[in-house]
């Protein structure tokens, strides 16, 4: 039987998470055999990697699964109706958060949980102490990333010293982050001693060195559907300071899962319902956690990156995702052409 994968971002378009997941996917699904094409809308199954306003069933018999992340409690206006669509068959998600989410909205079909993988690139890679204490903020663009809080933290623990610690911010297109000087006005990171501003598209092998390089990333993020970026920090071995409330893989977080509060989303038309506002107080002793703490720490991070790697194999996933799919699409299409 013949699936067809249709991702709201193509699958070579590796510079965002979703499209790496786009990617994985699709790719997984080749290498356990399936009988798996792009956009095609006469293969006998639909499964849509995409929001839900994006779909769009073909008008003959199908299978249909609609499978995405989110980032806040509620979903967009006219989304909960699409979701109870007949011709919707299953809804899949990629956290238990976002599942919890979903269940707790009138939405009447089940909800499966689909979690990400991570790509064996990201190699585990054992960090030492040599000199200031790296640390990274990645894609400082979108509000919910905390790319503000993660900056003002690292400067309320470090202030600007380069003989303690650094800070790269890296972004695809501009870094939004700023500071005040003592005449009030607002000044780019890059102009600190201390904090280096990297604005430019990197490649998958590019970033993964790029992770190599730095120690600790401080990702203050208000929800997320997955965290890829955090994730991949994980996943090479690094320490990866981000909030604990949406994470499905929160157990690798160790001692720095940072604590959060609901609270009413500041960009509703976006993201509606509540997000998780970062504890900014906790998120500083976290940052002081991690200088002091670092060498023993960095060890143990190191060694559970292993364990995640094992835990989060996309092939596993996608197998265990995909199991019982092709009888009960048989078994539908069936009733359905009588």
């Amino acid at each position: 039987m013949r699936i067809s994968f249709n991702s709201a971002v193509p699958v070579d378009y590796t510079e965002v998470g979703y499209g790496q997941a786009a990617n994985n996917i699709y790719r997984s699904m080749l290498t356990l055999g399936y009988n798996v094409n792009l956009d095609n809308p006469h293969a006998e199954i639909q499964l849509n990697f995409m929001q839900p306003h994006i779909f769009r069933a073909p008008k003959h018999p199908t299978y249909n699964i609609l499978y995405f992340p989110w980032e806040s409690t509620e979903l967009r206006t006219g989304w909960v109706d699409i979701c109870n669509r007949p011709n919707i068959d299953e809804l899949w998600t990629v956290s238990n958060w976002t599942a919890k989410c979903l269940r707790a909205l009138p939405i009447k079909k089940p909800i499966k949980v689909y979690p990400h993988g991570i790509n064996a690139m990201w190699k585990p890679r054992l960090r030492k102490r040599k000199g200031p204490l790296r640390y990274l903020i990645v894609d400082a663009e979108a509000n919910r990333k905390g790319w503000q809080e993660s900056f003002e933290a690292f400067r309320e623990v470090f202030g600007d010293d380069p003989r303690k610690a650094t800070l790269t911010i890296k972004t695809r297109q501009r870094c939004m982050a700023r500071w005040k000087d003592s005449f009030g006005r607002y000044r780019n990171p890059g102009e600190l001693p201390n904090v280096t501003v990297d604005v430019k598209k990197y490649s998958d092998e590019e970033m993964v060195r790029l992770f190599h390089d730095h120690d600790v990333l401080l990702y203050a993020s208000y929800g997320e559907g997955w965290g890829l970026i955090p994730f991949q920090m994980l996943a090479t071995g690094g320490i990866a300071i981000t909030t604990a409330e949406w994470c499905h893989y929160k157990d690798y977080l160790g001692n720095y899962a940072l604590r959060s509060n609901y609270s009413c989303s500041p960009w509703r038309g976006e993201h509606p319902g509540d997000i998780c506002r970062p504890n900014q107080k906790h998120l500083r002793e976290l940052i002081q956690y991690s200088y002091d703490h670092f060498d023993e720490d960095a060890k143990e991070h190191f060694r559970r990156s292993f364990e995640l790697h094992e835990e989060y194999d996309w092939i596993e996933l996608t197998r265990s995702a995909l199991a019982g799919i092709i009888p009960a699409a048989e078994q539908k299409l069936q009733l359905e052409n009588g």
